[in-house]
């Protein structure tokens, strides 16, 4: 880093912290210091001091040096502690300016604190009590003069406080002051819109009445303005002086009434006033207003006396129209002719309604009236009146009956106001538009329509101001003028200069403009993110806006980004759109609202994009942008994720681990059920090999036990047959018992078989019942006897008294049956079998023995299952 010294001593050093300093268009630095002020030539490495000297009038006013600046032509502009100067780099004097005292034009206090140049290269100076200056150099003379603008009582004045601490204009070239009461800001563009009206205001006109009803511009361009019952001011808007005139005046400052609807000046330069009692006729001369008749010298013209008069127009003969709450009046000055026209009648010459609020004069000569009850035309070929009403059944027709106000555009078209929108009546093909406040007109209320010298039409209606390009198609919404949306207009309080100028009245003044200044506003304003307020543990914090990355914790639970379009022309109708990526790519509108509120945000990354426009709707696409990180909780962040998937992994490798030996085992189990099960079915296909055998042996032993009781059964009933009729009865009846006795064997037979089957399938049920054991003893001695005698088998039983039993009688019945079928089938001739009863406690025992082989203990055991 190079450093460069002033020549000056150390303790007359010039340079102080916190003094102003800058660089001029030439790369000359100037630094300000308590002591002087010193320039610096980085080529030449020099320094160059001035200060103070009392005998030189060409020196700087002072040594303390509060404000830098430089003017377009290169001057250097000083404020000091005492004085504002201009310095002139090429002669190397400097201008001093002083406040005098009370004296109009010079500088309002000595103490200057601020200098700033406009965009027009007007020099504004603040200063420390006196308020705001502007410095205008007259460029021919070089003379300066100083308008001052100070604060008031009550806040009545320019600024809010006297002791200005600094100036700054923006890019909308607002210039904002700083006092030590807060900020003021004042536009320092030329105003598009001039508004005249009276209030406390310092600055207002001093008009009669801000209820305006009839404008016109005189050829010395003074305004001339009738009011609503209040009388007419005459404003001069160089010296702003108003001349007024009133019913009440006597002499030359006097008119007919102080309802001036009409201010009309005829093709001879005549000035006409309309008002409710009449017309007069202003004579230059003498400065003063004539009653029409006398003035045009026309005897007995006192039509027009009484009558309201609404509107005035002057068609193609020099013929003058006056239309009247009665009706039509018609004059020619050269000719001293007088006519009118009124409502009823058969005649062609009347018109719809006498209630006259507009009178138009077409490219064709035709004359339009808008009445309050219909539309009506005057034909001067025909010599008669068209009337138009509203067809409530038809859409080709006029919006409303009661019409107000008519203009025609340069296509020859007929624009009607009325009460419920616009008609434009096309005389080409007789078809009707109708606008309203869907089309984008600002009210349905149109009070006058009036062409600029572009071709376009403007209607005042009770909402604002509005024009539309006849061209434009119809779909194409009107062009709301802003600055006066929501001002209510009046009927007829409408003029056009003959420089293009535009004048509009309404119940709070009027306003003037000239249609080309209207432009729009092209400037494309800077974004910025302004402040960034986050919300933890119910508490507010702001956060640094210009870092890269705002990082938030899971805890900040919600956060407020505010932001702005820098461009002040109208700030509250600039407006805004957001993007929020990482919750969506759509852009949010938001309107003029220049803030967005997020709250519950999951932790993550996000981009926060912001885009802006001025105050007529241009935007900067490329916006503002801030990078937001929310970091997750501990157990929500990457470190625990990852934990959290090892966990998962070492619980798989466990349960894989774990299923692994349990499939170990499982297989270790099937291979033991299948050996054992192996085993089973080899067991199981042994013993059904073996039960296949039992069953042969079973049914072998069934057919060797059937074969026996059959043959006797057969051979006995074959004797029978054969010997029937030599046989005597009592053969007969012992042949048949020994039948019986066969079948009956081969019954029980069957029946045991029966009872074998139930017990393979388990459908033996007890039935305990009291029964004779002896009895059932004995029967079944008498049922085996046949077969025990046919073998010579001695069958008996050894019972010596009668027996009771309880049990179930059929199974003891099978099973004594089975035990001595058994027995008399295994035993041989001269065998004995012999059944007895044991008692036993409480149970009885019954036991067949015989002499027989006998059966093995394998087999025994086999028996008793």
């Amino acid at each position: 880093m190079k450093s460069y010294k002033n020549s000056f001593e150390a303790d007359e050093a010039l340079y102080d912290f916190g003094y102003p300093i800058m660089k001029d268009l030439n790369g000359m630095l100037w630094m300000g210091s308590r002591n002087g002020l010193a320039s610096f030539d980085p080529d030449k490495e020099k320094f160059q001091n001035y200060v103070h000297n009392e005998t030189d009038q060409n020196a700087i006013s002072h040594n303390h040096i509060t404000a830098l600046n430089e003017d377009r032509m290169g001057n250097i502009l000083v404020g000091t502690e005492d004085g504002f100067n201009v310095f002139n780099p090429e002669t190397g004097q400097f201008i001093q300016y002083h406040s005098e005292l009370n004296r109009t034009g010079d500088l309002s206090h000595d103490h200057i604190t601020s200098i700033v140049l406009d965009y027009s290269s007007t020099t504004w100076i603040g200063t420390s009590g006196g308020g705001l200056n502007k410095m205008v150099t007259d460029t021919i003379t070089g003379v300066a003069e100083f308008t001052n603008f100070r604060s008031g009582p009550d806040n009545t004045g320019y600024i809010n406080h006297d002791i200005v601490l600094c100036l700054c204009e923006d890019y909308s070239n607002n210039l904002w002051i700083g006092t030590l009461a807060g900020i003021d800001k004042t536009d320092l563009k030329k105003k598009s819109i001039q508004i005249y009206n009276k209030s406390d205001n310092p600055n207002s006109i001093e008009l009669l009445d801000n209820i305006i009803a009839s404008i016109y511009m005189d050829k010395e361009e003074r305004i001339w303005v009738g009011t609503w019952g209040k009388g007419l001011s005459i404003l001069n808007r160089e010296t702003r002086e108003v001349t007024n005139y009133t019913a009440e005046s006597v002499g030359e400052r006097n008119i007919p009434d102080n309802h001036v609807h009409v201010i009309f000046e005829d093709s001879k330069g005549r000035i006409w006033l309309g008002t409710r009692n009449g017309v007069a006729i202003y004579d230059e001369s003498s400065g003063t207003f004539i009653p029409a008749g006398s003035y045009l010298q026309i005897r007995d013209f006192d039509f027009f006396n009484n009558n309201r008069v609404y509107c005035m127009i002057e068609d193609q003969r020099g013929n003058i129209w006056a239309g009247t709450g009665n009706g039509i009046f018609i004059v020619n000055p050269e000719t001293k002719s007088t006519s009118e026209i009124r409502a009823g009648g058969d005649n062609l010459m009347s018109v719809s309604n006498n209630l006259i609020y507009s009178l138009l004069e077409d490219g064709n000569g035709d004359i339009w009236i808008a009445t309050s009850n219909g539309l009506n035309r005057f034909d001067p070929e025909e010599n008669r009146i068209h009337m138009y009403f509203r067809d409530p059944v038809s859409s080709n027709t006029l919006c409303d009956n009661y019409t107000v106000s008519l203009s025609e555009d340069t296509d020859g078209n007929i624009w009607i106001g009325t009460s419920t929108g616009v008609n434009k009546f096309s005389k080409k093909d007789s078809v009707y538009s109708w606008y309203s406040i869907s089309h984008g007109l600002p009210s349905n209320v149109v009070y006058d329509i009036i062409k600029d010298g572009n071709g376009n039409i403007w209607f005042s209606t009770g909402g604002g101001l509005a024009m539309k390009n006849p061209d434009d198609a119809a779909e194409e919404p009107f062009l709301i003028i802003d600055e006066l949306r929501g001002r209510e207009f009046n009927i007829k309080a409408v003029f056009r200069a003959d420089d293009g100028e535009m004048f509009f009245g309404g119940i709070d003044g009027m306003v003037s403009f000239y249609p080309d200044s209207l432009k729009e506003n092209t400037y494309i304003p800077p974004v910025r993110i302004t402040s960034f307020d986050k919300e933890t543990a119910g508490k507010r914090l702001r956060v640094n806006v210009y870092e890269e990355e705002v990082i938030l914790s899971y805890k900040d639970y919600s956060f407020t980004i505010e932001f702005s379009a820098l461009d002040y022309t109208d700030p509250s109708k600039n407006l805004y759109s957001y993007q929020m990526e990482g919750i969506s790519d759509r852009w949010v509108e938001i309107g003029n609202r220049h803030f967005v509120h997020f709250t519950n945000l999951s932790p993550g990354k996000y981009t926060f994009r912001v885009k802006g426009t001025n105050n007529d709707g241009v935007w900067n696409t490329e916006g503002a942008s801030m990078r937001i990180t929310i970091q997750p909780p501990w157990w929500s962040s990457i470190y625990a994720y990852s934990a959290y998937v090892i966990l998962v992994i070492i619980m798989i490798l466990i349960f894989v681990k774990v299923r692994e030996r349990n499939l170990i085992r499982e297989k270790r189990v099937l291979e033991e059920g299948i050996t054992a099960r192996t085993a089973e079915i080899a067991q199981q296909k042994d013993e059904l090999e073996e039960l296949n055998a039992t069953k042969d042996r079973f049914f072998s032993i069934l057919a060797h036990d059937l074969k026996n009781p059959f043959s006797s059964l057969h051979s006995m009933s074959g004797l029978a047959i054969e010997n029937y009729q030599v046989l005597e009865e009592d053969e007969k009846l012992k042949m048949l018992q020994n039948i019986h006795k066969s079948a009956e064997l081969i019954f029980n037979l069957l029946e045991n078989l029966l009872t074998w089957s139930k017990s393979q399938r388990g459908r033996i049920e007890f039935t305990p019942s009291r029964f004779n054991l002896s009895k059932l003893i004995e029967v079944n001695l008498n049922l085996h006897q046949i077969p025990a005698e046919k073998k010579g088998i001695i069958l008996s039983a050894d019972i010596k008294e009668e027996l009771l039993a309880y049990g179930d009688r059929e199974m003891i019945n099978t099973v004594v049956r089975n035990l001595v079928n058994n027995a008399v089938k295994f035993c041989r001739k001269d065998d004995e079998i012999k059944i007895r009863v044991n008692k036993v406690g409480k149970m009885h025992e019954v036991v067949v023995g015989d002499s027989g082989i006998g059966i093995s203990s394998a087999e025994n055991s086999i028996v008793k299952e």
